[in-house]
């Protein structure tokens, strides 16, 4: 399996505190814009907006909600979120450079009814208010996490949710052993801690979540990463040019 969303529900029985990690910093601004044209403007990672859309709806949230986007990178799903239904996001990340790029948009952008902040936190670290957001979103950032601080991250995570609060992760998941070395190489060369997906949902129910909905998007993946190296050798003359140091 290569992509899973996993759709949790706290069930019903801050001031804003903002945790700056000191972390060495993994990315450059200009190769985070190239990741961009890859991608779609705001995304850094496979499905860009038509993933956004699609995975929106299973927050549960409406005009008004708040929404905790954990691995924000550099804004497109939290400025969707806003922008598309009227929510108050505030999106984590330990990168300052991506941080650097979400903040200075969300100056200049129309979120309509809805509003969005930044904050340089690492969800290990972070201290959360407790019953404070109505969904919180994992999207490709779940899988940074230790899997030794998994549990600790989660139960953090339900603590903050309100009662009946949802968690939505889409993350890379494994076979219970990786047989392709092309795949071996590329995971130890990440800073990617990859489950199968059984431990992965008993993760989500040792937490105290109920799993509401989960689903293996691997074909969809295989499709859209077809798609974005077809959009990458049409434009590749430009995306060199904004890779240039």
């Amino acid at each position: 399996r290569a992509i899973h969303h996993v759709k949790c529900c706290y069930p019903e029985n801050m001031s804003e505190q903002k945790h700056v990690v000191n972390s060495s910093e993994v990315y450059d601004r200009q190769t985070v814009l190239c990741q961009e044209r890859f991608y779609g403007h705001g995304y850094i990672s496979s499905g860009g907006e038509t993933t956004s859309k699609e995975i929106a709806p299973l927050l549960g949230v409406k005009k008004g909600s708040r929404v905790l986007d954990v691995g924000s990178g550099t804004g497109g799903f939290a400025f969707y979120l806003a922008k598309n239904h009227g929510v108050h996001v505030t999106g984590m990340d330990v990168s300052q450079v991506m941080l650097s790029i979400a903040t200075d948009r969300a100056a200049t952008m129309d979120l309509q009814d809805g509003r969005v902040e930044f904050m340089s936190a690492d969800i290990t670290q972070a201290k959360l208010p407790e019953q404070m957001y109505d969904a919180v979103s994992f999207r490709g950032s779940f899988l940074h996490v230790p899997t030794a601080e998994k549990p600790a991250v989660l139960t953090k995570i339900r603590k903050c949710l309100k009662p009946g609060g949802r968690l939505l992760t889409f993350d890379l998941c494994s076979e219970a052993k990786i047989e392709v070395s092309e795949l071996q190489k590329f995971v130890s060369s990440t800073s990617y801690e990859l489950l199968d997906f059984p431990t992965y949902k008993k993760l989500f129910t040792d937490a105290g979540f109920a799993i509401l909905e989960d689903k293996d998007r691997t074909n969809w993946y295989i499709d859209c990463a077809k798609e974005e190296v077809e959009r990458v050798q049409k434009t590749k003359t430009e995306i060199l040019k904004v890779s240039v140091f």
